[in-house]
């Protein structure tokens, strides 16, 4: 196999990412808020017209519990992905807590200037 090209190579992480986001069962939407960007820059990156940095690529690794390289194509292809049983859940369940979160800091943050 030749060294793709980097809109080649896009286009293939994007392929990969979708199939693996469709295999979740998850929306754009959901990737899109669970990583904190735009569904329309979630389309661009499945279609492969936004080039990934190895930054995106760890960030969405992580949101489907996979390797870095499970999103890199091979020789022979792709690495086939293994997707543990609850995996969804998990990821549902990791999303609300990161949520919550988010909502209890920025409570902190206002009861601090209100404190102030």
């Amino acid at each position: 196999m030749d060294i793709p090209r980097q809109r080649d190579l896009s286009l293939l992480i994007g392929r990969k990412i979708k199939e693996i986001r469709k295999e979740r069962k998850m929306s754009q939407f959901e990737v899109s808020e669970a990583l904190g960007i735009s569904r329309v820059s979630v389309t661009n990156m499945e279609s492969g017209r936004h080039a990934f940095g190895i930054e995106r690529m760890i960030e969405f690794s992580e949101l489907f519990e996979i390797s870095v390289d499970d999103l890199l194509p091979t020789k022979n292809g792709y690495k086939p992905t293994i997707l543990p049983f609850g995996t969804v859940s998990q990821i549902e369940r990791q999303k609300k807590i990161d949520r919550i979160k988010r909502k209890i800091d920025s409570l902190k943050n206002d009861l601090d200037n209100i404190n102030s």
